[in-house]
């Protein structure tokens, strides 16, 4: 099963559904009118924990089934609201009816006993108790309320939409909840209707309104914080190990790709070299030696799984766009932009440390002195305070063809050499695999995490960047390199 398939019966909006306004592409529910937020995890899954625990213990149509049933019967005592502070609120004799019909059989009695390990924080826990009349199990039951939070934590997961799928039936059949004709049928009918991917998520949708409709005595209630609380204080951390995946190339296999292109890129430079500057000479093999380097500072290191690992790959999608790009335009000006862009920004780079008096330790003020005055004294260099092709790296991928690859390999790397959130939660957080803990963010461990390496995709960016070399001088012979003597153009 690839990466993808996991995610294929999901619903989200694709990217492009999505408005922009200026810089902002707009959540796709953000414009939704009266629209109260609510979340199935922490204000609706504790409610409806009754409900799904008998949902685990059933499979869908022995659940639609019984509970269908239940509904009528509700509907039929006046009760719309079955969540347990819903329950809670029903006149007197209307809880005992419910809480004792609920717990009528030895199944359903055993399958709501994980109910009592929350004790006097469950709503009409003294009616809970006496009803199912069993002594707790605390091993057996938090376990198996753990696999049932496990199934309905997703709130698209087929368990938590049937569980949803209960809670609406008591509002639609006792007249509280209007919905079109043929949405209702298809809700009542449930789960025996034409295309279940429509019908689901209008249940869903239909449930989030159960709120509005409640208005005053809609979740969120105290018993969803005791319960998460609960939880999490009274079960352990699950961390989970990492796995690795194994290279199909050995540390030697790199070493020797990395020493043969170093040579080809040293022999195409020692026979088109001149006297005066060759601009593009220059920027194509130092982009490919460039390239080389970085992935042998890679291969022996643990980078290649971490957050080094993924600046390095950003930047070598940033040589592959560019170098691509320039090759495309192929104007002696285009080229000369890229070179004389770089020496500018050691020039203010190294002006600015003279004004300041004060640099890093890893900074060389005498290299950034050489490079601002290699190709002309400074003094004469302007200082372009833009893009070096007045444009960015998005439009330079698109005019080379390379949009696709700007989406694949820069974008995610990007947020590892900008220090976002989303590359901060991603290595040094690891979720809780308890899910009564809501998979709450653990610090991750010092062992190595189960991120794969970016050494492959490294090569194969390397290799990119070089084709785009060799193609410019593809006259040169290049099987020249195994004999001795020395080398010619052709």
């Amino acid at each position: 099963m690839s990466s993808f398939d996991r995610f294929k019966d999901l619903n989200f909006t694709p990217l492009d559904r999505y408005k922009r306004q200026g810089k902002v592409l707009r959540g796709a529910f953000a414009d939704l009118p009266n629209m109260r937020n609510r979340s199935w995890l922490n204000q609706a899954l504790p409610e409806m924990i009754w409900v799904a625990l008998i949902r685990n213990q059933l499979d869908l149509y022995a659940f639609t089934d019984a509970f269908r049933s239940v509904a009528y019967n509700f509907a039929r005592h006046g009760i719309t609201d079955a969540t347990l502070t819903g329950i809670s609120k029903l006149p007197g004799d209307k809880i005992a009816v419910a809480i004792y019909a609920l717990t009528s059989s030895a199944f359903l009695r055993k399958t709501l006993r994980p109910l009592l390990l929350f004790g006097e924080y469950l709503p009409d826990f003294k009616l809970w108790s006496g009803a199912i009349d069993i002594p707790v199990d605390y091993q057996e039951d938090a376990a198996i309320l753990a696999e049932t939070v496990a199934k309905t934590i997703n709130h698209q997961s087929q368990e938590s939409t049937d569980c949803r799928w209960f809670r609406v039936m008591p509002l639609i059949l006792g007249n509280k909840m209007y919905l079109p004709s043929e949405m209702a049928e298809e809700i009542l009918s449930y789960p025996n209707v034409p295309d279940m991917r429509k019908t689901r998520p209008s249940i869903r949708a239909t449930e989030i309104a159960c709120d509005n409709l409640l208005g005053e005595n809609a979740s969120p209630s105290q018993w969803c914080d005791d319960f998460w609380t609960i939880n999490l204080e009274s079960t352990s951390c699950l961390v989970p190990r990492p796995s690795q995946e194994e290279d199909k190339y050995s540390p030697e296999d790199y070493e020797d790709f990395i020493t043969h292109q170093r040579k080809k890129l040293a022999y195409i430079r020692q026979v088109y070299e001149e006297h005066l500057p060759n601009i593009k000479l220059d920027v194509l093999t130092g982009a490919g030696l460039f390239a080389l380097k970085i992935l042998e500072e890679l291969k022996d290191s643990p980078a290649t799984s971490g957050i080094l690992g993924r600046s390095a790959a950003r930047t070598l999608t940033e040589l592959v766009i560019n170098i691509t790009y320039l090759n495309k335009r192929n104007e002696v000006e285009v080229w000369n932009n890229f070179y004389f862009h770089g020496q500018g920004e050691a020039k203010k780079i190294f002006l600015k440390y003279m004004r300041q008096h004060e640099k890093p330790a890893f900074i060389e003020l005498a290299d950034i002195w050489v490079i601002a005055n290699e190709a002309r004294y400074m003094d004469f260099l302007d200082i372009n305070l833009g893009d070096w092709d007045d444009a960015n790296l998005r439009s330079r991928a698109i005019e080379a063809g390379l949009k696709n690859f700007y989406d694949t390999y820069y974008d995610w790397p990007s947020n590892y050499t900008h220090g976002t959130w989303a590359a901060i939660r991603r290595e040094v957080y690891t979720p809780c695999q308890n899910p009564l803990h809501k998979f709450h963010l653990l610090p991750a461990s010092n062992e190595p995490n189960d991120y794969g390496s970016v050494m492959s995709d490294a090569l194969y960016l390397t290799k990119f960047i070089l084709a785009n070399v060799y193609k410019v001088y593809s006259d040169f012979e290049f099987h020249k390199l195994l004999q001795a003597g020395p080398v010619t153009a052709k």
